[in-house]
């Protein structure tokens, strides 16, 4: 069965997202830790989510992050590791625990 010219269009050029982030909700005493920040999807989470960021090399996001939204009543914590390093990650482990009670979300993207 050979496709449709609908499918193969939207297959060619992407339809606008019907996601946004006005369709996030509140997000108000959440902890999100996103690693990979440095580039792709990562990059971009902090900026809709103001979570706990997490990442090697990934300070050019934090600071992406709140210029982007500096009116947001959320705090970000830029935590520099190198996830290969086991010692690094129970470090940065024991710096969110000396905190936060809760760990809500992780958005695992590093590579």
């Amino acid at each position: 069965m050979s496709p449709t010219f609908a499918s193969g269009s939207t297959q060619n050029f992407t339809p606008a997202p019907s996601f946004t982030e006005k369709d996030v909700p509140d997000l108000s005493g959440k902890v999100y830790i996103v690693t990979g920040t440095t580039s792709g999807m990562g990059s971009n989470l902090p900026v809709s989510s103001t979570p706990e960021t997490q990442s090697p090399e990934g300070e050019r996001s934090y600071y992406a992050t709140q210029k982007a939204e500096p009116s947001s009543d959320g705090s970000l914590v830029f935590l520099s590791l190198d996830l290969a390093d086991l010692q690094k990650v129970k470090e940065a482990a024991e710096q969110v625990l000396a905190t936060e009670t809760k760990l809500h979300v992780l958005f695992n993207n590093a590579a």
